[in-house]
C-alpha cells in the first residue's frame, strides 16, 4: 500500500470521527498538541484504523506526541 492511500484514508477518518480536516495540515504535526485532537478522540480514530486496516496497535503506537507521519509509518509498517 502506498503512502499517500494510506494518509488519504487516515484524512477521511479523523474528519469523519472528530470533524477535524487535517488535508492541510504538516504530516509532522502532532494529533494531540497541533490537531487538538483529544483521548478519546484518538481512540475512536485508532478502532477506525485497526479495522480499516487490519491491524492491532500497541499501547505505545497511540501515546500522546504521535504525529501525522507516525501513523502512517505504523501502519505501512503493521499492513506488510
Amino acid at each position: 500500500m502506498e503512502k499517500e492511500e494510506v494518509l488519504k484514508k487516515l484524512q477521511v477518518i479523523i474528519l469523519e470521527e472528530t470533524g477535524i480536516s487535517i488535508e492541510n495540515e504538516p504530516i509532522h504535526s502532532e494529533l494531540e498538541a497541533d490537531l487538538n485532537i483529544g483521548s478519546y478522540d484518538r481512540i475512536c480514530v485508532f478502532i477506525r484504523l485497526e479495522e480499516e486496516f487490519k491491524i492491532q496497535f500497541e499501547d505505545k503506537d497511540v501515546a500522546e506526541g504521535i504525529t501525522i507521519n507516525d501513523v502512517v509509518e505504523i501502519i505501512m509498517k503493521k499492513s506488510q
